[in-house]
């Protein structure tokens, strides 16, 4: 028996996936990947565990950044100390303006 199959928890596989996805920059067709799926069902052979489509990835995103935003928006308002920003901004041949990720 896998020493993950009785540890396995669905909700925290997701969290760790949408943390994976958003902290790396995974582009969202490597969720459909078939060596993803098949790494996916060797940690858990019995059941394989629901690997979200991209649209669905896409949805968990925007729902943790709605729900992060406020506390964003509560700690810049109430610094005590100047911030600032910097942009990661350049031009591509074709004149376009890029933002970096």
């Amino acid at each position: 028996m896998n020493w993950m199959n009785s540890r396995f928890d669905p909700e925290r596989f997701k969290r760790l996936l949408l943390s994976w996805v958003v902290s790396d920059a995974i582009p969202f067709h490597k969720l459909e990947s078939e060596h993803f799926h098949k790494l996916c069902e060797y940690l858990r052979p019995q059941s394989r565990p629901h690997i979200p489509h991209h649209t669905t990835m896409r949805s968990m995103i925007i729902d943790e950044y709605e729900r992060h935003l406020p506390v964003i928006v509560d700690l810049l308002q109430n610094a005590t100390t100047r911030i600032h920003l910097s942009f990661d901004i350049w031009t591509s041949r074709q004149m376009r303006c890029l933002a970096g990720k």
